[in-house]
C-alpha cells in the first residue's frame, strides 16, 4: 500500500462564491448585537480547515466550538480532544452528536453554552438584555443547521425545520433572523452560510474539506476525493469497504475498488470503441456512491487529523 498520497502540483482552487462574502460582511455588522459565538465544525478535521477569519471575529465574543459528527471518528481520537479541548483555541468544546436525537444532549448544550455566558462580560448595550443572543458559524456542510433544529425541537417541543438542511455544501445562503431555542432563559441564534477560507493552505487541507462534504466535490474532482479517502482507509488499517463492495482483498488502485462498485451494483454506460459498442463501469456513480457511504460512516471511523494528534495511523480494524 502506498506511504504517501500523490497531492496534484496545481493549485487547488477553492470554492468561495459570492454568497459566502456577503455572508461575511454581514457577520462582521451582527457581532456587535452578539453575547456569544458558536463555530461548529466537522470532528473528523478537528483541525483542518477551520476558517482563521472565523477566530477574528470570535475574539471579540466568547467563542464555543461544537465538533460535530463525533460518531464517524475513532474512539481513541475522540478521547483525545475531549481530554485536550484546550487545543482548540475556544472557551469551550461542546461534541455533538446529532443522530443522538434527546432532549438530555439538547440541554447539555444550553447548559455548558449558559455556564461560557455567565463566566464573560457582555457589551455594555447588552448588560440590560434579558435574551442572550447567538452567532452561529461555520465551514459548509458541518451541521449547523441541524444543531439549531436539534436544539429548538428538543428545547422548545416544536415540530419540523426552522433552518434548511441540505447534504451539498452552500445550503443556507444568508444570514438569518433571529431562532429561538429557549425560552429559560431566552435565547435567540442567527444562522450564517458556510464560509470557506478563501484560500486553503494545501492540498492535502483541501482534500479533507472535499472528503468531508464541506465543499463541492466537482471544485477537486470526485475521483481524486475518493483515490485520497481510499489511501487514508488503508493507510489506517479500517477495510470495511471489502467486504461492503463485494471485494475478495484490500486494493491500493481507486479504478478497481470503483470498477467492484459499479459491478456489484450493475451500474455501466454504453461507449462506442473501434466502431464497436461496449458496456463499461460507471465510474461517476461509483464514486458518488462511495462518497455518500463514507460521509454515511458505511466505510468506518476515520479522524483524518489523526497524524497531527497521535503522529501514527489507526489501529488495525477487522474487514
Amino acid at each position: 500500500m502506498r506511504k504517501v498520497f500523490p497531492f496534484p502540483h496545481y493549485d487547488m482552487a477553492t470554492w468561495f462564491p459570492g454568497h459566502m462574502f456577503k455572508g461575511l460582511q454581514k457577520m462582521q455588522q451582527k457581532i456587535g448585537d452578539m453575547d456569544c459565538v458558536i463555530e461548529v465544525h466537522d470532528a473528523r478535521i478537528p483541525f483542518s480547515g477551520r476558517n482563521p477569519l472565523f477566530s477574528r471575529h470570535a475574539k471579540m465574543r466568547p467563542h464555543i466550538l461544537v465538533l460535530s459528527k463525533i460518531d464517524m471518528v475513532d474512539s481513541k481520537s475522540l478521547r483525545w480532544l475531549r481530554a485536550n479541548s484546550d487545543k482548540l483555541s475556544c472557551n469551550a468544546v461542546i461534541f455533538a452528536d446529532m443522530n443522538n436525537k434527546t432532549d438530555v444532549a439538547a440541554h447539555q448544550i444550553l447548559d455548558e453554552t449558559m455556564q461560557v455566558l455567565e463566566n464573560s462580560d457582555r457589551y455594555a448595550h447588552r448588560i440590560k438584555e434579558d435574551a442572550f443572543n447567538l452567532l452561529i458559524m461555520g465551514i459548509p456542510n458541518v451541521g449547523k443547521s441541524s444543531l439549531i433544529n436539534f436544539l429548538r425541537n428538543s428545547t422548545l417541543r416544536k415540530k419540523g425545520k426552522s433552518t434548511r438542511v441540505g447534504a451539498s455544501p452552500g445550503v443556507t445562503r444568508a444570514v438569518l433572523e433571529k431562532i429561538r431555542i429557549s425560552d429559560e432563559p431566552p435565547m435567540f441564534l442567527y444562522d450564517t452560510p458556510g464560509i470557506v477560507s478563501p484560500r486553503v493552505e494545501s492540498a492535502d487541507v483541501a482534500l479533507k474539506l472535499a472528503a468531508c462534504n464541506t465543499v463541492k466535490s466537482s471544485v477537486i474532482g470526485e475521483e481524486m476525493i475518493c483515490d485520497f479517502i481510499l489511501y487514508h482507509l488503508n493507510k489506517n488499517n479500517i477495510l470495511r469497504y471489502v467486504k461492503l463492495y463485494g471485494m475478495e482483498q484490500p486494493s491500493d488502485e481507486i479504478l478497481e475498488v470503483l470498477r467492484a462498485i459499479a459491478v456489484r451494483e450493475d451500474k455501466f454506460t454504453k461507449h462506442t470503441i473501434a466502431g464497436q459498442y461496449q458496456m463499461l463501469p460507471n465510474f461517476k456513480f461509483a464514486c458518488d456512491r462511495m462518497l455518500k457511504d463514507f460521509n454515511h460512516g458505511k466505510l468506518g471511523s476515520l479522524n483524518f487529523d489523526r497524524e497531527l494528534i497521535f503522529g501514527e495511523p489507526q489501529e488495525p480494524n477487522s474487514i
